[in-house]
Order: C-alpha cells, then structure tokens, then sequence
C-alpha cells in the first residue's frame, strides 16, 4: 500500500511541475523589451529563466568610467542581475554564458545553446525574431541560432518573437527609419501580424525600476525616453502591452498552445 502511496505522490509531483519558460536574448538589457511580461510570468506558476550570449563587455559605458571590455563586461553582468532582481527573476535563474559579441553566428552559438537547453528544459522559448528589432547582428545571430536548437529540443513546445506593432511604434513617436534608442533602425511588425500581446500597464514602475539598473548603458536622456515607451506606447487596442509572434509551435505537444500561453495570461490578437 505505501509503495502504491509513494508512485501516486510521484505521478501527482511529474503532473503539476511548472512549466518552463526562457527568455534567451544576447545583450544585458535586452530584456527590456519584455521586462514587464518577466516581471508578470514570475508571479505565476511558471519556471521562469532569463539567459544572456554575451554579457556585452565590446558596448560602451555611457558615463565614460569603465574602459575596458572586461570589466565592463562584469559591470553589464551585476546591472542584469539587479535590474532581473527588480522583476522578481533569482540569481539562479540567470544564465551568463558569456560568448564575444559582434562575432556571433549559429555555429559559435550552437553548442552553448544546446547545453543551456538541456539544463533548463524550456517549455516556451522567447526571443528575437529574424530582424532583431532593430537590426543588432547579435540579436540576430541569437534569434536564428535559437530556432536552430529549438527545432531540435525535446522538451520545448512554443517559440515566440519579440516583437514591435506599426502601431505600437507609431504611439512610440517613432516614424519609419528613424532610429531606435540603441544603435539601428526600429524594424515593425504589421498589426495582423501579431498573435499574442500582454497588458503590462500595471507594471509600468517595475519596469522603470528595472531600467535604471542600467547605469552604464543609458544616459538620463534614453533613461526618459524609454520610461516614457513604459507609460505611453499604445497597442492596436489601446492598452500598454508587450507583442509576441508564435513563430513555431511544436505539432506534438501535449498540451495546446492555448493551454500553455493560457498560464502567462496572453491575449490572441490575431490567428498564427
């Protein structure tokens, strides 16, 4: 009887284990872009893991203190993990797996990659999509050497992108080609074209809290300007959201995409 006892016990554990998601991007602070949606998974059942290819350290300091890439690599490292602390995301749960920047490709990537999968078992993967958002050769070696793995991993079931409406970006005050507060042109996705968004306006002081963790990588300008992206960048329906592509869906799945995007509390704004 107590050995049937210990088999259900084990059975029950397997059943209602979290899932899990991770946020895989290339730069500290890349985040950002969906700082609001980590803060919001955190606070549900979700696993949730944020993981970082490079720590950044061929960027620069903004306020001209740290001159070499070493040390501005572990300065980017403490201000992620700080500004990840402010949305509720531990220490274990933050990857570093530090790769050089500006010389990423899928097969410096890959291996990394893969080992980063294996530990964690990613449920729902998020990242970039092929332009980066903005064009960041990093961001977009991260985003195809990510769907690379993915396609391959087991355990992992949805792959979303990161993404920036027409309209979203219109409300941003950007126009087309004009450049984006980080180092290239703001590529924007179609409203039709977006499949799930996050109303994150209750999270607005979070994500500002977050932000200016990032003393090195943004002045007091792009410090204001992008506070003001938290409090004012509208999607099609008017709410302050985060906008996701379903970019791959696993035909095998066990539970439904519905299902899955269901306990980070998406809405679908328009069929994949």
């Amino acid at each position: 009887m107590k050995y049937f006892s210990v088999v259900a016990l084990f059975l029950l554990s397997v059943s209602i284990q979290a899932e899990t998601v991770l946020v895989l991007v290339a730069h500290p602070d890349d985040e950002l872009a969906a700082n609001g949606t980590i803060h919001h998974m955190v606070n549900t059942p979700l696993d949730v893991h944020v993981a970082y290819s490079t720590s950044g350290k061929y960027g620069n300091d903004v306020r001209g203190i740290i001159n070499t890439p070493a040390e501005l690599g572990q300065q980017r490292e403490s201000e992620a993990i700080e500004a990840l602390g402010v949305l509720g995301v531990t220490s274990s749960n933050i990857h570093f797996m530090r790769l050089d920047d500006h010389s990423l490709n899928i097969y410096a990537m890959a291996g990394p990659i893969q080992q980063l999968f294996d530990n964690i078992q990613p449920d729902i993967v998020i990242t970039f999509g092929a332009e980066g958002i903005y064009g960041h050769e990093d961001h977009r070696s991260i985003s195809a050497a990510t769907s690379y793995i993915f396609n391959n991993a087991i355990s992992s079931k949805i792959l979303l992108h990161l993404a920036i409406s027409e309209t979203k970006d219109s409300g941003y005050g950007f126009t087309h080609g004009r450049r984006a507060p980080g180092n290239g042109v703001i590529h924007r996705v179609a409203d039709y074209a977006i499949n799930y968004q996050l109303d994150v306006s209750a999270y607005t002081e979070i994500q500002k809290a977050s932000l200016h963790k990032y003393v090195s990588q943004f002045t007091n300008d792009k410090m204001a300007l992008m506070s003001s992206y938290y409090e004012n960048a509208q999607c099609p329906d008017g709410t302050v959201c985060e906008q996701f592509v379903l970019a791959r869906v696993k035909n095998n799945i066990g539970n439904t995409t519905s299902d899955l995007l269901k306990l980070i509390n998406f809405t679908q704004v328009n069929q994949p």
